[in-house]
């Protein structure tokens, strides 16, 4: 009843059971591995903030963050419980306090930095341009453009102001230089001061008036010329009006007016000058017709005063006749009686109309 039982082991060969499957060994964890990287648990844009935060050399906040809980990395791998992981990781939706202060204090430090190079620049006489600031700051925190910093450049105040500033300059003086076929440097920093309501270039804060970009371009400024000659508009086409006196022949070349001129402020070259012509063709024309006019008024004039004056010589005479008749009339007669003498002599010499 009670003693056939099946074989254990199928028969044949050895009793001795086959050895169970190999079974694989469970990782070794390193538990120094969250302390051998400690930024592992950024997300990407915290990654490239930390990385700038380091290169700007600020101190972190709380360096062992990954150290209070070194089991961070095993429960992330090996829990794949939402709840879990829900609780050791933020959620996107989740504001972590540690890098919006972390990228307020990258923030203020760009900016004290800008500030610095700004200042720098002008104190070495040059020209101030965001461009010149952005490829100092890139090649300062060394990254490859402002896009991996994580913000954008009018995020940083300073450099937000220097921009508007900068465009408004800009724009002024390309419609300045645009609209005007003479333009001198005097008149256009006058005019930019005006319009700014400042009392010279420099305190726009963008390096010397000689040194701007726009300066130099249009008015072919050198960097021997360290002060904008006293010379407008007016003194250009007063300087013109004698040219043309001098210079009969039809064109008039530019290169040789500003010679002239730069030899009547005795200056070495016309590059001193500070002065852009456009054209000159509508200034000649408008000289040489003033000229004409003015000639033909001056003939006019002179034919007006030898007419009023052969009239004058007459009227003189006449009236000096008029006194002597009267004188010796009046030594014989009344004063009454010569002017009534006088008023028939005259009725009966001009015939009635």
């Amino acid at each position: 009843m009670y003693g056939n039982h099946p074989p254990r082991y199928p028969p044949g060969g050895g009793g001795a059971p086959p050895p169970p499957p190999h079974q694989p060994q469970p990782p070794q964890l390193n538990p120094n591995f969250a302390v051998q990287s400690p930024n592992i648990y950024f997300s990407n844009p915290n990654t490239d903030l930390q990385l700038l935060h380091n290169q700007i050399n600020i101190p972190l906040q709380n360096p062992n963050l990954l150290l209070q809980n070194p089991n961070l990395l095993y429960h992330q791998q090996f829990h794949p419980n939402p709840n879990a992981l829900q609780q050791q990781i933020p959620t996107p939706t989740q504001s972590s306090p540690q890098p919006q202060k972390l990228k307020k204090e990258v923030l203020e430090k760009i900016d004290r930095a800008v500030l610095k190079e700004r200042k720098r620049i002008i104190a070495a006489g040059e020209g101030v341009t965001a461009w010149k600031i952005y490829q100092w700051l890139t090649l300062m925190l060394e990254v490859d453009s402002w896009s991996s910093l994580g913000f954008q450049m009018k995020q940083v105040p300073s450099l937000r102001k220097l921009m508007v500033i900068e465009a408004r300059i800009n724009a002024f003086i390309h419609c300045f230089v645009g609209v005007r076929k003479i333009t001198t440097l005097c008149d256009l920093e006058e005019a930019i001061c005006m319009n700014e309501s400042i009392g010279t270039f420099e305190e726009l804060e963008l390096g010397p008036f000689l040194r701007h970009q726009l300066v130099m371009q249009y008015f072919s400024v050198n960097s021997d010329v360290t002060e904008v000659v006293k010379i407008t508009n007016n003194d250009i086409i007063t300087y013109l009006c004698e040219y043309l006196d001098t210079h009969k022949k039809k064109h008039i070349k530019i290169d040789e007016f500003l010679d002239f001129i730069a030899n009547k402020r005795s200056l070495a070259s016309k590059e001193k000058l500070g002065v852009r012509i456009q054209n000159l063709g509508m200034h000649v024309k408008c000289i040489r017709e003033a000229r004409i006019s003015e000639d033909f008024f001056k003939k006019e004039k002179g034919k007006r005063r030898s007419e009023d004056d052969s009239q004058d010589v007459k009227l003189d005479e006449s009236t000096r006749m008029f006194i002597t008749t009267w004188k010796e009339a009046c030594k014989d007669h009344t004063a009454d009686e010569v002017l009534s003498r006088m008023i028939l002599f005259y009725e009966s010499t001009y015939p009635k109309k």
